[in-house]
């Protein structure tokens, strides 16, 4: 199958052939169709020229969720960057909130990329992907409506410290202001190499840390240095906070696309700008709870919504083919909605909920709302009373039937009472 690179190229290369075709005689309306084509061949080119240097540009980024590239990204300081932060349009709660952001469409503009807007959103490389499936990484087609998750339901954990979701590849920050937590996209380890569950604390923070590779990665990689100091070439990035857990750390990274992927050793990976404020954030001492859940449920407004996330092989999957490909069903599933529903579980759309599973875009959506439960529970009750009636006209009339039908006997037996008394009087 053609790529819309190559699909470039022909149409250069086809314009360019006829260009060289023409000739001091060439008939009007084939000088018309070369110009044409001359004129196609420059557009295409340069069209050519750019897409091969953006991929050129993008060739670097780590892929199928382990570090593939031969040389990193570059990373990119905060104050180089116009980034549309949701943090400062945010609402502002005074109580505890079961979600935090909005989902949102956009329309792609012809230079954008779902790598580019991942950053530009905070948003990680598998979620994206998960909520656009199918969709071309690199040229997603100017005008084409992306949809950004960054609306995301509150994990179910206790709301202190930093809350770590291994299944959704998010931090949820409750330091500071409970009721209005913050959310950051976070790279984790890779299989084989899973980050650990559990809690923990921030025992010690770096700024400008040393990469020390651990004897594993160097027997993995003889060339790997004893150890890397701060700079461009440091996997730990600008900034480092150690935890409890021997060897294991949130640190910014050099790779800044491979977030929102499991691609590291088992350390939760941030962007560069974001490793930056959760250094001054969140203090030696922050309690850490990491958790694994893929599946996310709240009451919104009177409205239940379910956030499905990939996880593991299913995240695995979207990351390279954009697509779960895989059915998985949660053995937890049907107790957790029986918990938050109880009566109100029959009321559920079994089919939509299948979807949902299905595709895992990682964003919510509506299952249920207390509207379609009134309006389920009132059809109920007109459908009963409907049938009351209709149970009540044919009891009357059966009731009538009977009348008649004695009515009639009577009428029948008249004659034969007259009979009988005529001849008892003889």
């Amino acid at each position: 199958m053609m790529t819309r690179f190559s699909r470039f190229c022909f149409v250069f290369l086809t314009a360019a052939a006829l260009s060289g075709c023409a000739t001091s005689n060439t008939e009007p309306s084939v000088e018309v169709a070369i110009a044409q084509a001359e004129r196609d061949a420059d557009k295409a080119a340069k069209i050519a020229q750019e897409i091969a240097q953006r991929i050129e540009e993008k060739s670097k980024v780590v892929a199928g969720g382990t570090e593939r590239a031969e040389k990193s990204a570059p990373v990119t300081p905060e104050s180089n960057r116009t980034r549309r932060t949701i943090e400062d349009e945010q609402e502002i709660f005074t109580e505890p909130q079961p979600y935090i952001g909005k989902t949102r469409i956009i329309r792609a503009k012809h230079e954008d990329t779902l790598l580019d807007l991942m950053r530009e959103y905070n948003l990680g490389y598998v979620e994206i992907r998960a909520a656009n499936p199918g969709m071309d990484v690199w040229l997603p087609g100017e005008g084409t409506e992306i949809t950004l998750p960054t609306m995301h339901l509150i994990p179910d954990a206790p709301r202190e410290g930093l809350v770590i979701n291994l299944a959704d590849m998010r931090m949820y920050s409750f330091v500071g202001d409970a009721n209005n937590p913050k959310s950051f996209p976070i790279g984790v380890g890779r299989e084989g190499l899973s980050t650990p569950m559990g809690k923990t604390t921030i025992t010690h923070k770096k700024d400008g840390p040393t990469w020390r590779p651990t004897p594993r990665m160097r027997k993995e990689d003889p060339k790997l240095p004893a150890e890397v100091p701060p700079g461009e070439d440091n996997p730990l990035g600008t900034h480092a906070m150690y935890l409890g857990w021997p060897s294991y750390l949130i640190h910014g990274t050099n790779k800044p696309y491979s977030l929102g992927r499991r691609a590291s050793s088992g350390c939760i990976r941030m962007y560069p700008e974001d490793i930056i404020k959760a250094f001054d954030q969140f203090p030696v001492g922050t309690k850490i709870n990491v958790i694994r859940q893929p599946l996310k449920m709240a009451w919104i407004d009177g409205t239940l919504y379910l956030e499905a996330h990939a996880e593991e092989t299913l995240a695995d999957n979207i990351e390279r083919e954009g697509l779960p490909l895989e059915y998985d069903v949660p053995e937890n599933l049907f107790a957790q909605l029986r918990k938050k529903l109880g009566a109100q579980y029959q009321y559920l759309d079994w089919d939509q909920i299948r979807t949902i599973l299905k595709e895992r875009r990682g964003y919510p959506i509506a299952i249920l709302s207390l509207e379609e439960i009134k309006r389920v529970e009132q059809q109920k009750e007109e459908d009963a009373l409907k049938k009351a009636e209709e149970e009540l006209r044919d009891a009357s009339e059966a009731d009538k039937t009977a009348k008649a039908d004695a009515e009639a006997a009577e009428d029948d037996a008249e004659p034969v009472r007259s009979t009988v008394s005529k001849r008892g009087f003889n």
